[in-house]
C-alpha cells in the first residue's frame, strides 16, 4: 500500500499547491498535473487488478492474432487495434487507458467540485481508484458521463443533446452507460424516500419475475455484447450488508441536506443518483448484475459530497454550550466508514487484485 498512499499524498501536495496559484488558468493546470501521479500508479503496473489478466491481457492477444473479439465494444476495439499497430505486448494499452481514465475524472473534478482536495480524497479512500485498475473499460464510459453530467444541468440548447452524445460513446466503450440515460430524468426533484422503499419493497416480492423478464429480454438479442448480461440476470447475489449501510448513511446525508427551501438541479441529481446506487444495492440481492450498476452511481460521490458540505445550508446542535455542525459530524463519519472499508477490503481481503503492486519494470 506504500505506493498507493505515496501516490495520493504528492497528488494531494500538488493539488494543495494550485491554491496558492492567483492566476486561474495556471491554477487549473497545477491541479490537473496532480493526476499524473495516479497515471503513473496506473499506467506502469503489472498484473494488477483483477481483469488484468483476466480480461484485457488475453483481448490484447487475440487482436495481435488477428481473432474476433464479439463482446468487446467497438471503440474499446478500436483502442486496442490501435496499440497493436505500436506493440504486441499489452502494456501500451494499459498507459493509454490510464491516461483517459484519470484526466477525465480529474478534469471533473477541476470542473465542478466544490472542494478538489476532498474530492481527491473520495476518489482515493472509497476505493475508486483501485476499481479502476480492474474495470478500466467501466471507468473511461464512467469518466466520460462524470465529466460531461455538467452539460445535463447547462440549460444551453443543444447542451442536453452533447450529453446524450457522450452517452452513446461511453456505451460504445461499455455497453452498461446506457443505463445513464435515466440521468436525464432525476434533476427536477428528488425521489421521496418512500417511493425508494417502496421500490425495494416490490423488488423483494417480484425479484423471480423480473430476473425471468430481464433475462428473456437480453437473451433475445443477437449482439454478443449484450447477449451477455442474460447471464448476469440469472446469477444470484446476495446483499452486502455494510454497503447498504454506509451507502445508505450517505443517502441520508444528502437527503437532509437538499431541503425544499435550498434545493436545486444539481441537489436533487446528486440525492437521486445516489438513491439509485442505493436501490441496485437491494436488486444485487436477486440479480448480481445490480452490484456493478451501483458503482456507475456511486462514483458521482467524488463530486456530490464535497457540493453538499461546500453549500451554506448545515444543522447544528448544541453540546456543553458549543454549536456543532451536523454536516461535519456526518463527513466525518463517511471519511471513517470508507477508510473502514477500504481496509478491509483491499488489505485484509484482497479485493480487486491489487496488493501487492508490481510494475512492468519488474519483468522486463
Amino acid at each position: 500500500m506504500i505506493v498507493y498512499i505515496m501516490g495520493y499524498l504528492l497528488s494531494i501536495g500538488i493539488a494543495y499547491s494550485s491554491n496558492l496559484v492567483k492566476d486561474y488558468k495556471i491554477r487549473k493546470i497545477i491541479f490537473l498535473l496532480s493526476s499524473v501521479l495516479f497515471i503513473i500508479v496506473s499506467a506502469i503496473r503489472y498484473d494488477v487488478g483483477t481483469d488484468y489478466n483476466a480480461r484485457y491481457v488475453p483481448d490484447y492477444y487475440s487482436v495481435v492474432n488477428g481473432e474476433k473479439i464479439g463482446n468487446l465494444e467497438p471503440l474499446f476495439y478500436g483502442l486496442i487495434k490501435v496499440c497493436t499497430f505500436f506493440s504486441s505486448e499489452p502494456y501500451l494499452l494499459f498507459a493509454i487507458t490510464s491516461i483517459f481514465i484519470y484526466l477525465l475524472f480529474f478534469k471533473s473534478i477541476e470542473d465542478n467540485s466544490k472542494c478538489w482536495m476532498l474530492s481527491i480524497t473520495i476518489f482515493f479512500i472509497a476505493g475508486f481508484f483501485f476499481q479502476s485498475m480492474n474495470l478500466v473499460r467501466q471507468f473511461i464510459a464512467m469518466g466520460i458521463i462524470m465529466y460531461a453530467h455538467k452539460f445535463l444541468l447547462d440549460k444551453s440548447k443543444g447542451k442536453k443533446m452533447f450529453f446524450i452524445l457522450c452517452i452513446i460513446v461511453a456505451t460504445l466503450i461499455h455497453t452498461i452507460s446506457l443505463i445513464y440515460l435515466i440521468l436525464l430524468f432525476l434533476k427536477k426533484r428528488k425521489i421521496h424516500i418512500l417511493l425508494l422503499g417502496a421500490v425495494m419493497i416490490i423488488v423483494t416480492v417480484f425479484g423471480d419475475q423480473i430476473v425471468k423478464y430481464g433475462f428473456d429480454i437480453f437473451r433475445s438479442s443477437n449482439i454478443a455484447n449484450i447477449q451477455k448480461y442474460a447471464g448476469y440476470f440469472r446469477q444470484r447475489g446476495e446483499i452486502t450488508w455494510s454497503l447498504l449501510i454506509s451507502e445508505g448513511l450517505i443517502y441520508v446525508f444528502m437527503y437532509v441536506f437538499n431541503r425544499k427551501e435550498n434545493s436545486n438541479d444539481k441537489k436533487n441529481l446528486y440525492t437521486n443518483i445516489q438513491a439509485l446506487g442505493l436501490l441496485s444495492v437491494v436488486m444485487s440481492a436477486r440479480i448480481e448484475l445490480f452490484s456493478r450498476l451501483s458503482g456507475l452511481f456511486f462514483v458521482f460521490q467524488i463530486i456530490s459530497i464535497p457540493y453538499f458540505m461546500q453549500d451554506d445550508y448545515d444543522i447544528y446542535i448544541k453540546f456543553k454550550n458549543r454549536k456543532i455542525s451536523l454536516k461535519k459530524i456526518g463527513l466525518g463519519l463517511i471519511i471513517v466508514i470508507y477508510l473502514v472499508r477500504i481496509i478491509y477490503s483491499v488489505v485484509f481481503n484482497g479485493v480487486y487484485d491489487v496488493l501487492p503492486y508490481q510494475t512492468i519494470f519488474s519483468i522486463l
